[in-house]
């Protein structure tokens, strides 16, 4: 994990020339965009079996399925709730880490509700279908070879 810090720390705000502003802004995306390749095609071939292992344990299959409603719904769960909102935004630590609580605890119920009345029910009927075609298709293929 490669972590870049884009703060000096000194209290006086930014202190970057415009060069590296520009650097950063320019390469900050694609080098996390070929870091997490890098990572991926790296567990795909098993030269890091740990961090394979670790990423591919079972803990982590119920996140993965919600992610993607998550990801979804996100935008109508902050659209909802800063439509009824009666004051302005105050930007203070609390108030961000407030807003950022609920509105993964929504988002994330939400997603579960999407995932357990859509999703699931469809992989289910998804999952007989399939079973249903191999079995007309193992049939086909037992009976053309008595035939034979």
């Amino acid at each position: 994990i490669v972590l870049i810090v884009t703060e000096d720390f000194k209290g006086k705000g930014n202190n970057w020339s415009v060069f590296q502003e520009m650097l950063w802004l320019s390469f900050a995306r694609p080098m996390w965009a070929l870091c997490c390749g890098v990572v991926t095609l790296s567990c795909a071939t098993g030269h890091v079996p740990l961090v394979s292992d670790f990423l591919g344990h079972p803990i982590w299959v119920v996140p993965a399925r919600l992610t993607f409603n998550a990801y979804l719904v996100h935008p109508i769960i902050i659209k909802c709730l800063a439509g009824n909102m009666t004051n302005y935004y105050h930007f203070s630590f609390q108030d961000v880490m407030h807003r950022w609580c609920g509105n993964s605890i929504y988002t994330f119920a939400l997603a579960a509700c999407v995932f357990l009345l859509v999703e699931r029910p469809c992989m289910s009927f998804q999952t007989l279908l399939m079973s249903a075609t191999k079995r007309r298709s193992s049939k086909r293929t037992t009976a053309s070879a008595q035939t034979t």
